[in-house]
């Protein structure tokens, strides 16, 4: 089995992003602006749609704040911006009600923080802070996803603020029952096997309305991604662990598709560096097999899965360059671009990953948070981005991908 088993788009789009390796040409509308607003650093936002509506909503962060609009016509026009909280890494979930979900990083503090957005007015802070007792902690980067069932849940990375903070470093797991004022106790994951810690997780909720948290754990030198599986009535599920290489940090991109079939996008490094890949379990429904390797990448980068209704798998991604690994590395260098690509269904056969933005733009600069996201808009997949052209501010963007 290959080592990497165990690893893990203002103008007109560019004519390299819209042929697909079926060698057919999807027309692709030109983007559109997000709002009105401009910033002078950190692009940073979250985006999410409501399932039986038009209706969009964004967070961006605008220094220290973060603003939220809302579109009620599919993200073509955008209320004013209002002011949520002081925060960073927003994210954003709707449920089947409409309602939006929203948790960050509070500013100055070390607390995750969840608030949310009903009848045009957003609910005070409810902290959702926890971490291993014994030292001051950190907590970072949280996700969010609703079920089919309308329960919150929340994951994010939970570690101790020293040298020595691998002992208090926990994959910390937070739930709201639907229409429940608060979250029940947190649970925190380590190494489930063999102890040791664990760090960051991606939740994603599968055609059924079931939950799926992946999430990177390691003990000694024995690296592993995790499934834990928590169906809509309450119950747990199953709870894998695909042992492996070390990932990159916010790296794994995750994608349930009909059948139950896993679909894991990682980073890891190989003997020649990094590299992008997508793995699933659709040969062996208890084993990732490798089938697609999206070629190396000289530092960090995140990914995100989407599946669409064909069947159709997107991949995004967002390369935060490093000036010192860039010259290091024999890598191709992306400089602080996001891109994506498409895998067909049909064919069985990935794209070219393309550029969400035109030579010259860079779509990232900042380690965590203002990476292109693919949402699903009234069936269709779209991607929002932050573009900053030569000599111009950031801006925030959408493009509807494929046909």
């Amino acid at each position: 089995m290959p080592l990497a088993l165990r690893a893990c788009r203002r103008g007109l789009a560019l004519v390299a992003a819209a042929i697909l390796v079926t060698g057919v040409v999807a027309a692709e509308p030109s983007p559109l602006r997000v709002g009105e607003w401009d910033l002078e650093q950190r692009a940073v936002f979250a985006v999410a749609a409501a399932q039986l509506s038009a209706d969009v909503h964004f967070v961006y962060m605008a220094g220290s704040r973060l603003l939220h609009a809302r579109s009620s016509d599919g993200g073509s026009t955008w209320s004013i911006p209002q002011i949520v909280a002081a925060g960073s890494t927003p994210e954003l979930a709707v449920d089947r009600q409409g309602m939006a979900h929203l948790v960050y990083e509070a500013a100055g503090t070390s607390r995750i923080e969840y608030r949310s957005f009903d009848r045009g007015a957003w609910s005070p802070a409810i902290d959702l802070s926890a971490s291993v007792p014994g030292k001051p902690a950190q907590m970072l980067v949280p996700r969010i996803a609703v079920d089919g069932a309308d329960h919150v849940h929340v994951v994010y990375w939970t570690l101790w603020k020293d040298q020595e903070w691998k002992p208090g470093s926990r994959t910390a797991y937070w739930r709201k029952p639907a229409g429940a004022a608060r979250f029940e106790p947190p649970i925190l994951w380590s190494h489930s096997r063999q102890g040791g810690n664990a760090r960051y997780a991606t939740p994603v909720v599968d055609p059924s309305g079931n939950l799926h948290v992946f999430y990177a754990t390691n003990h000694h030198n024995s690296h592993a991604v995790e499934r834990r599986v928590r169906r809509r009535d309450g119950g747990w599920g199953v709870h894998d662990l695909w042992s492996g290489h070390l990932l990159t940090d916010w790296c794994i991109g995750a994608a349930v598709t009909t059948g139950g079939v896993v679909h894991l996008t990682v980073q890891s490094k190989l003997n020649d560096g990094l590299h992008v890949f997508h793995a699933s379990t659709r040969a062996d429904p208890a084993t990732r097999t490798l089938e697609h390797d999206f070629g190396p990448e000289n530092y960090e980068t995140f990914t995100q899965l989407l599946g669409d209704p064909s069947g159709d798998l997107w991949l995004a991604t967002g390369h935060l360059e490093d000036p010192d690994e860039a010259a290091r590395s024999r890598a191709p260098v992306r400089p602080n671009i996001g891109m994506w690509a498409r895998y067909s269904s049909a064919t069985g056969i990935w794209s070219e990953r393309a550029p969400v933005s035109p030579p010259g733009a860079i779509n990232l600069d900042a380690r965590r948070g203002n990476h292109p996201r693919l949402v699903l808009v009234n069936g269709k997949v779209h991607i929002f981005y932050a573009e900053k052209q030569p000599g111009e501010k950031w801006r925030h963007w959408q493009r509807r991908l494929g046909p």
